[in-house]
């Protein structure tokens, strides 16, 4: 079985907030492992299945009336839930160097992508600057007391200072993916493995910038590029 056909099956459209957060937790442990990998039979898929998966649900009108009844079946929809986390993050378990490879690869096709990005803005930023240049030394536009080579200077330690932090950022962030994916492998039962699975959760879907953000090493790091920048001139 697919990761394709396991997000399939778990494809829910209702408006519920209880089986939304359980499904989220699913799939967000899901995309640990490499989109080509074969899981195997997965018993907990394939009987959620079977059961007409989220049932009444997967529809944000639900028709049920019987309250009791409705809350059954959402307690068993939970449990399934639960189970197919159980038997996914037992997978992570047993293959953790795959998904940590797999974790990796994808981090390193994001940082080339930024790269590119970063690349592009340097470029304008430089066809500005020359721009700018060009026109100061033949009008009068501009004016004499506009430093050229000040402005493009401050832009270019700006960007310099944010793509540090940011790279720095997403190292932590990677690490810190990689580490809760290390807990799992070494969970003893049920309970650590649901933990490693938490834990892997949060990792994940941490805003980027909370990972490093310390005003204290930020400062740190502004003044240091500032003084480098200074003795540079």
């Amino acid at each position: 079985m697919k990761k394709a056909y396991i997000k399939k099956v778990l494809d829910f459209k209702g408006g519920d907030k209880d089986i939304k957060v359980a499904v989220d937790r699913v799939l967000d442990t899901l995309n640990a492992i490499p989109d080509e990998t074969d899981l195997g039979a997965m018993t907990s898929v394939e009987e959620f299945e079977g059961n007409n998966a989220f049932g009444i649900f997967n529809f944000t009108d639900t028709r049920l009336d019987n309250s009791g009844e409705r809350e059954n079946l959402k307690k068993e929809i939970l449990s399934n839930l639960k189970s197919i986390l159980m038997e996914v993050t037992s997978w992570i378990k047993d293959n953790p160097l795959q998904v940590k490879y797999n974790i990796i690869s994808i981090n390193q096709k994001k940082g080339r992508t930024r790269r590119k990005w970063l690349i592009a803005v340097l470029v304008i930023v430089a066809a500005a600057a020359i721009a700018l240049t060009i026109i100061q030394n033949v009008t009068s536009v501009l004016g004499t007391e506009v430093d050229i080579g000040e402005i493009v200077g401050l832009v270019d330690l700006v960007i310099g200072i944010g793509g540090f932090i940011y790279e720095l950022a997403d190292d932590s962030k990677k690490e810190a993916v990689c580490n809760a994916v290390q807990e799992i492998s070494e969970s003893k039962n049920n309970r650590e493995l649901l933990e490693g699975a938490e834990k892997y959760v949060k990792a994940k879907n941490k805003n980027i910038m909370l990972c490093f953000f310390h005003i204290g090493t930020v400062q740190q790091i502004g003044e240091q590029t500032i003084n480098n920048y200074r003795r540079g001139k």
